[in-house]
């Protein structure tokens, strides 16, 4: 009996022992998969890591920094959100664009850009420098962007400031003035590049929302010389072609290394990861409690970096293929269904497609508005249709991100719109959308005239 005892006992720790060994195999399998795929990473030129972004984005040399510029605009910068003559910065709303501004509300604009000119004058300087990168705490991007709000909620106040400006302008039949001032809004949303994560691409999206906008009203309320449009066209097609998504998602790829770092020191779970826990089922928050002993740390981040691994060269492909590539990646990962951190995240990066298709969509109908407000200004009167346009204003007619057909055009009673199908698909006829761009709408840039 006493040996049969003896036996089981050695038999038992045979099998621990191997159990041990296979889960030393396991979790040491894992650590060289997770370098391996930070290495292959670094060589094809990106950074894996926060402070590798910090390198791969370089300060500007002194003099060269259009953030230092935009700053100190901010510090000068009165506001008074209470006047019920301003829009944008008080509670009034702009009339309609076949409307005229009200006389009271011209001269409340221009005092409060009057007040506003010191900082008016940088923004429009901080234009013209190319260069941006404003300070984060320890004056790198190894932190995880602490002070960037702080920038985002500044840069709104001059995004209102400049919205302004061009409203004023283009009422005053100033379209010099107008176009100058969507130009500097456009450089204003092009200065937050160089803190590449997806908060600040969504930062982005509303004040190169609020040019466009803006070149919807001025369009409407004045005329425009050839070289002045051919300037705006240059500005807009800049901005379309610049791939700021790419660059978030290089950032947010970095960051997930800090994540996982921090995540390998804690003593317990994952839960200070999840933003919504007491909304997980109790399965995800049972996995999610076992992160460490299972070594399901670093199988959540080597799925996530196989993922942005994709996603990256998805967001590079041409729209609409690259919209299907990157909507099919969150079902071709199965992990994704098991592992609650990847999930949570990867759920929020899935999202952001549209956003871009949906601002893609409207810049492309800007840039060939403009194409057609040089047509109508050499020929006295609107193009019959888009393809009129070429060669002369437009190299091609752009593409629908959203199913690759050439945008529409429609000419309206007063004016015309050009527009997207939308993230539906459906050609509703350029019905001008109320309240933003929801799925089951065009995307609409119109022009009344």
């Amino acid at each position: 009996m006493r040996a049969k005892t003896s036996r089981c006992l050695r038999n038992l720790l045979v099998v621990v022992l191997i159990l041990s060994a296979l889960y030393v195999a396991y979790r040491y399998t894992l650590r060289r998969r997770v370098e391996a795929k930070l290495d292959e990473i670094r060589k094809q030129g990106y950074p894996a890591t926060l402070a590798e972004l910090d390198e791969w984005y370089p300060q500007p040399p002194p003099g060269e920094n259009a953030a230092d510029l935009y700053l100190k605009a901010f510090s000068l910068c009165v506001t008074n959100s209470a006047d019920e003559t301003l829009p944008f910065v008080g509670t009034a709303h702009i009339p309609s664009r076949s409307t005229p501004l009200p006389e009271e509300m011209k001269r409340g604009i221009a005092q409060y850009l009057e007040r506003n000119q010191a900082a008016l004058n940088l923004f429009h300087e901080a234009s013209n420098v190319k260069l941006s990168r404003y300070p984060t705490e320890g004056s790198d991007l190894k932190t995880l962007f602490v002070s960037l709000l702080d920038h985002l909620r500044l840069i709104r106040v001059g995004m209102r400031m400049l919205s302004l400006e061009c409203l004023l302008n283009s009422s005053n039949g100033d379209s010099d003035r107008a176009a100058g001032a969507i130009k500097a809004l456009l450089a204003l949303a092009e200065s937050t590049k160089a803190r590449p994560k997806l908060i600040t691409y969504l930062s982005e999206q509303p004040i190169q929302g609020m040019a466009v906008e803006d070149l919807e009203q001025a369009l409407s309320r004045t005329s425009f010389k050839d070289d002045q449009l051919k300037n705006l066209m240059g500005a807009f097609h800049e901005v379309e072609t610049a791939n700021a998504f790419s660059f978030a998602i290089i950032g947010e790829r970095a960051q997930a290394n800090t994540a996982w770092q921090e995540m390998l020191n804690e003593s317990g779970s994952a839960r200070k990861f999840m933003v919504d826990w007491d909304k997980l089922s109790n399965f995800d928050q049972i996995v999610a409690t076992l992160y460490r002993p299972l070594g399901l740390i670093d199988l959540d981040y080597l799925a996530r970096l196989e993922f942005f691994d994709e996603f990256l060269r998805a967001s590079k492909v041409p729209f609409p293929e690259g919209l299907k590539q990157m909507a099919s990646l969150k079902d071709k990962h199965a992990l994704f269904n098991v592992l609650p951190v990847a999930k949570q995240e990867v759920k929020t990066e899935t999202d952001m497609p549209n956003i871009e298709g949906r601002n893609q969509s409207r810049l492309r109908a800007v840039y060939t508005s403009l194409g057609i407000e040089r047509y109508r200004l050499s020929n006295g009167t609107l193009p019959d249709s888009l393809n009129t346009l070429v060669p002369r204003f437009l190299s091609e007619v752009p593409a629908d991100p959203f199913d690759g057909r050439p945008l529409r055009y429609k000419k309206l009673t007063r004016g015309y719109v050009v527009y997207s199908v939308g993230q539906d698909g459906k050609d509703d006829g350029g019905v001008e959308p109320r309240g933003g761009y929801p799925p089951g709408t065009d995307i609409t840039f119109t022009v009344e005239h």
